[in-house]
């Protein structure tokens, strides 16, 4: 379970409506994963088979295969590689 605090460089992806169902797989666009971002939490909206927070690397996904995919192209992250993800509410830091 991957965990860390809010201050923490992070990305937070929750406008997927769900995993592909017949190859469990998210599309993510490419837009939206940078290379100076490694933390990237994924929480779908509309997705009973996942319902809480995931975690993926930054690296990960931009090593994943990309595809066109209507007006942009995408990233074809599986879910298998996923990680749970656990905040950390009471972090050491003094901001």
């Amino acid at each position: 379970m991957k965990s860390f605090c809010v201050h923490q460089p992070h990305k937070i992806i929750a406008d997927i409506l769900e995993p592909k169902y017949s190859t469990d797989e998210v599309l993510i666009s490419t837009s939206k994963v940078t290379e100076y971002t490694e933390n990237y939490l994924i929480k779908f909206v509309n997705c009973n088979k996942y319902p809480d927070w995931y975690w993926f690397s930054g690296a990960h996904i931009r090593k994943c295969k990309t595809q066109p995919n209507g007006r942009g192209t995408v990233y074809v992250v599986s879910m298998k590689d996923r990680e749970d993800f656990e905040p950390i509410t009471e972090c050491d830091h003094n901001y």
